[in-house]
């Protein structure tokens, strides 16, 4: 369902179908997890119980473009130095500090260039439908073509890059020299007011109640966030 949201793929028509190379079609499979297996310890499961998750995930690694090297997979993340900075910039001025990881991420980034052409098959056991978004049923074996990076595709983390950066610097953010997943925000007076720092699909952040209400609140309205993280910093009530 959340590949359909985020319009990551489409049904091919006969036509296109008649022109994919079965080499060039990538298998999907099934990824489930216990969520909470990592944290249990000692714990038996009615103490820690189960925290279930399934995602379909692509088997990137087959991909030809990317076996032949034909990829830009280059995505920049937040480096040490910025972590630091974000850290003791929030602790100094005393500063409100946030951490939200994006919800689907690598299926939120930009499409891919006309010239990427990326066809999956439907797993083992085949997708139920989704009625509320118009899709059927689809039988393991079935072919679908894709729109948008997906989980485990080796362009996936540079298409969410260039597509959450760019959503940074449209609320005025300046990328730093430091790192190029590390923004500054500047108020009208031209004083240091907020830090984002982006690592994959986390994002650190630190600043005044002005920039969090303004700035982060219009982020939010552009990207969906899951998780979300308020460390307390003296100075400040971070209730909100």
């Amino acid at each position: 369902k959340k590949w359909l949201i985020h319009d990551a793929v489409y049904l091919p028509d006969d036509l296109e179908l008649a022109t994919v190379d079965e080499k060039d079609v990538v298998p999907m499979r099934v990824v489930r997890t216990d969520k909470n297996e990592a944290t249990r310890g000692e714990k038996d499961v009615d103490e820690h119980p189960v925290l279930a998750k399934s995602r379909i995930v692509s088997q990137g690694f087959k991909d030809p473009q990317a076996l032949e090297g034909k990829l830009d997979t280059d995505a920049p993340t937040l480096s040490s130095e910025g972590t630091s900075m974000i850290y003791q910039t929030a602790t100094s001025e005393q500063w409100r500090l946030e951490q939200g990881d994006v919800d689907s991420a690598f299926l939120s980034g930009g499409y891919l260039s006309p010239n990427r052409k990326v066809y999956f098959r439907v797993p083992k056991g085949g997708l139920p439908a989704v009625p509320e978004l118009g899709w059927p049923a689809l039988p393991e074996g079935t072919i679908l073509g894709g729109k948008k990076g997906s989980y485990d595709m080796k362009d996936a983390p540079l298409l969410w890059y260039l597509s959450h950066t760019g959503a940074v610097e449209e609320l005025g953010c300046v990328r730093s020299r430091l790192s190029k997943a590390f923004f500054l925000h500047y108020d009208a007076k031209g004083k240091l007011d907020g830090m984002i720092g982006i690592h994959l699909d986390d994002d650190l952040i630190t600043g005044t109640k002005q920039f969090f209400d303004t700035v982060i609140a219009t982020l939010h309205k552009k990207v969906c966030f899951g998780k979300w993280h308020t460390a307390n910093v003296p100075g400040e009530s971070l209730i909100h």
